[in-house]
């Protein structure tokens, strides 16, 4: 017996038009140039207007000012070590928050009686603005790195887990009666149904630990921090150097940058099946 979908759609029947069109190579190059373009034009606009007086030099540095910054302060020998520093205070954060994160995820997403358990603490933690929080680690933990990582790691944890509860929450329930029905156990069905279809969420909950771990990052490190970026916006504060704090400011946009990016890498090779509207 044939098909129906088998058979050729005319060209004037209903969805016939929603068949996707693959567009050429040359756009997907010039969308890529424009992510290049559009941040010189930021920066070619804040050169003008520094260098007019618009913006006054004494609270605005020009982007050349911020990179002669740079060269002074890789000279000095302290731009990379300090860089490096905040790096391994964030990677250990984020590690111990989105491993917490994920496994309360996990726990309150699968079995009811670990949402019971879980959730009302968490969301009740939550609410709390975590700058408030940090006094209360400097207490505990004193000044030294303990404190900082763990303030990191409590605001990365909160967005993990919410993306892992909805994207576990957010399986389809006939994918699950499906594998049931061709006969695979629990375990399997985790593995091969709900791990996949929540992955997706999970790696969005990623991206924004990643985010909340270079604005804990900057709060952390401003606090009596002896190394870091933080200490090179400190320094610059006493001294009144904008060209350096500004500099601070685009390292941590960087690395924040590069970062989404790196997950947004993982998406493509961990989902590639997870292709959503990428706009008209």
């Amino acid at each position: 017996m044939a098909i129906a979908t088998a058979l050729p759609i005319p060209k004037d029947m209903p969805g016939a038009s929603l068949t996707p069109t693959p567009r050429p190579s040359r756009d997907r190059r010039w969308l890529i140039a424009l992510r290049f373009v559009s941040p010189l034009l930021i920066l070619g606009l804040w050169q003008l207007l520094a260098s007019t007086g618009v913006f006054p030099e004494d609270i605005v540095s020009t982007p050349i000012d911020v990179a002669r910054a740079f060269g002074q302060l890789y000279n000095q020998g302290v731009l990379i070590p300090d860089i490096l520093i905040s790096l391994r205070r964030a990677a250990i954060g984020l590690l111990i928050g989105a491993t917490i994160g994920t496994t309360a995820g996990v726990i309150s997403g699968s079995w009811r009686v670990g949402e019971a358990i879980v959730d009302s603490p968490l969301r009740m933690l939550q609410a709390v603005p975590f700058p408030a929080i940090l006094p209360v680690f400097v207490l505990w933990l004193g000044l030294g790195e303990a404190s900082k990582v763990a303030f990191i790691a409590l605001a990365t944890a909160f967005p993990m887990y919410l993306n892992t509860f909805a994207g576990i929450r957010g399986v389809d329930h006939k994918y699950i009666e499906a594998a049931r029905v061709l006969g695979l156990r629990k375990g399997a069905i985790v593995k091969e149904v709900i791990f996949p279809a929540s992955l997706p969420a999970m790696l969005v909950g990623l991206r924004y630990s990643i985010l909340y771990s270079v604005l804990a990052l900057v709060i952390a490190e401003t606090l009596n921090a002896t190394s870091g970026i933080g200490y090179l916006i400190t320094e610059a504060q006493q001294f009144i150097r904008t060209d350096e704090l500004m500099a601070a400011a685009v390292i941590y946009a960087v690395i924040g940058v590069t970062g989404e990016a790196l997950v947004r890498l993982l998406e493509r090779l961990l989902v590639p099946w997870a292709r959503t509207f990428k706009g008209a």
